[in-house]
């Protein structure tokens, strides 16, 4: 098993699901139809830099991997006019998302499925998409080998894969660098997570069968204060009393498959 970074917890699917269902109402509550820390100034804006970057073109096939409650799928289908597979590990979220797609009017365009993202090639079939997105999802996985070779099965050949993530951040000063640890490890546990650097996911990703074709530094172009506020209304004091410091560094990433 693999373990997370500066933590001797084991991250495990069955985990995750368990997480994501006793926090169902907590993230609702905290974040509306969009799970995301970090928001632009509108959910419409957020998703429309999600469509653009990925260069979403009508009647694409696109794959949600980690869904949530379906927000980022139905906004995707109508700003891109796209079809969406939307997965998601855990029941009570799809069982939301189910109830958001058919209130929105959107069940003819975005379909939710409840399952594991590290067995899509099993769920959907080779070659079934034209892109695959990540929101804040990636670090929720155990096993990015697997992950992305999978993802790599079921892209179409020139298939888009897309993350927006947030990224180990280090620094030079044995301070900052011991706060940075600090917020990590709680972040891991409080949100059942494995925060890993950049490099080491484009590497596993072009060793998968990918190209990278850009990357967007995001800090500039996101603000925080929902994340911070679900912190907050929560108790998860990641600082353990300390600073508040920037100890993550938030990028989007497109590759090309090959």
């Amino acid at each position: 098993m693999t373990r997370h970074l500066f933590g001797s917890g084991r991250l495990t699917p069955q985990i995750v699901r368990e997480y994501y269902d006793e926090w169902h109402q907590r993230y609702v509550d905290g974040f509306g139809e969009i799970f995301q820390a970090a928001r632009m100034q509108s959910d419409d804006a957020l998703m429309q830099h999600v469509v653009s970057a990925c260069g979403m073109k009508e009647g694409m096939r696109v794959l949600d991997a980690g869904c949530g409650i379906g927000g980022p799928a139905i906004l995707m289908a109508k700003l891109g006019n796209v079809i969406v597979e939307a997965i998601t590990i855990s029941g009570k979220q799809a069982v939301s998302a189910i109830q958001s797609v058919e209130a929105q009017g959107c069940g003819s365009r975005v379909n939710v499925t409840e399952g594991d993202f590290h067995h899509v090639a099993d769920i959907f079939g080779p070659e079934h998409f034209d892109v695959v997105v990540f929101l804040e999802t990636v670090s929720h996985s155990h096993d990015w080998p697997r992950l992305f070779e999978e993802v790599c099965k079921v892209l179409k050949p020139n298939g888009t894969l897309y993350i927006k993530d947030f990224f180990l951040m280090n620094s030079d000063d044995p301070l900052m660098m011991e706060q940075i640890r600090v917020a990590t490890v709680n972040t891991n546990r409080y949100c059942r997570l494995w925060i890993r650097g950049m490099e080491e996911l484009i590497a596993t990703i072009e060793a998968n069968g990918f190209v990278l074709e850009s990357t967007t530094d995001l800090n500039g172009m996101v603000f925080h204060d929902i994340g911070r506020g679900f912190t907050t209304a929560n108790d998860l004091d990641v600082y353990e009393g300390g600073d508040r410091i920037g100890y993550l560094d938030w990028r989007d990433l497109t590759f090309r498959k090959k």
